[in-house]
């Protein structure tokens, strides 16, 4: 999450002109902002729009939280708290249950005091499985109403759709679900994409790639050794070389028992270019597995790599878990 959900709103750090859609492949989505107004850099919140008017202008504040296993509800009280923490004379003025393109939202019309500004503001927190969209409309109370339609007309433009994630270094670049969370930090040198939680077990997708000299067998062997030593009922459901539209990798699906006792299913493909190993494994408990290994799937064959000079000769890349992590 950001470092703050409100502070942003009050710090403005200088503007340029905005076109006429706000899009963001890398978080999947797109939203026209009102005609006119500025996008304003802002330390706090993605992206803050600046109506005309002196004083405290009308603004369209929008912000993204990826949070695994968190409630609509945890959300917005926390949004709430934030609020009470900052703002003087803060009040909840309506809280109501809406649906925005399909997914579950909260409308929350709150007022505060700013200074001498007395401020209204309408928050739409919009749930797509692990991920949040937080559109937010505010203005000084007595102007309020009369730029409400200017929200209204952007939001009828607001529009998921599946993000693209890149790593330019790799010059690695794929799309994935939509709603799908996206942690960078947890492992290095790895991004973990978390999708919907089902009997308690977030089903995951990670990127990987880690220094190799080996080839593709004698890496393959390593990782199943290093298997074999870390994972309990260790077993080999399928395996072999693939030629995907990637180019040669090794594909392998295997299951293993955790604590409950329950059974994993997950499917790695492998493949090493140059000095790097690459592979890209999805992980699930085994009754859910098939449910989403399509997405699994799509997320493979979208895989691209739009400069390839940055990883020498490498024609495939699977990137995914650090097998020794799973």
């Amino acid at each position: 999450m950001r470092a703050s959900l409100t502070v942003g709103l009050m710090l403005l750090l200088g503007s340029i002109a905005p076109a006429s859609a706000y899009l963001r492949s890398d978080l999947g989505f797109s939203i026209d902002p009102p005609g006119g107004w500025a996008l304003v850099q802002d330390a706090y919140v993605l992206a803050l729009f600046m109506g005309p008017g002196q004083g405290f202008p009308p603004r369209l504040s929008i912000n993204v939280y990826d949070l695994p296993r968190t409630s609509l509800d945890d959300l917005v009280a926390q949004v709430k708290a934030n609020y009470v923490a900052v703002f003087n004379d803060f009040s909840v003025l309506s809280e109501t249950e809406e649906t925005v393109r399909g997914l579950q939202a909260r409308s929350i019309v709150c007022s505060w005091r700013q200074g001498k500004y007395g401020v209204k503001m309408i928050e739409l927190l919009i749930q797509s499985i692990n991920r949040f969209y937080d559109l937010g409309y505010m203005a000084m109370v007595g102007e309020y109403d009369s730029y409400m339609g200017f929200f209204d007309s952007s939001l009828k433009t607001f529009s998921v759709f599946d993000p693209t994630y890149s790593d330019a270094e790799l010059g690695i670049e794929l799309t994935y679900p939509a709603g799908w969370a996206l942690d960078q930090g947890s492992i290095e040198g790895a991004a973990i994409f978390y999708g919907p939680e089902r009997d308690g077990f977030l089903q995951n997708v990670v990127l990987g790639h880690e220094p190799c000299n080996d080839s593709l067998s004698g890496y393959v062997q390593s990782q199943k050794s290093e298997l074999g030593e870390i994972l309990t009922d260790l077993q080999f459901l399928r395996e072999g070389e693939a030629d995907l539209p990637l180019g040669r990798c090794y594909d392998m699906v295997y299951t293993y028992s955790m604590p409950g006792p329950r059974t994993v299913q997950a499917e790695a493909i492998m493949a090493v270019a140059g000095e790097k190993a690459f592979c890209m494994a999805y992980t699930a408990l085994q009754p859910f597995f098939d449910e989403y290994a399509g997405d699994f799937r799509k997320m493979v064959e979208s895989l691209a790599i739009p400069e390839a000079g940055l990883v020498g000769s490498l024609l495939a890349v699977a990137a995914g878990i650090w097998l020794r992590q799973i």
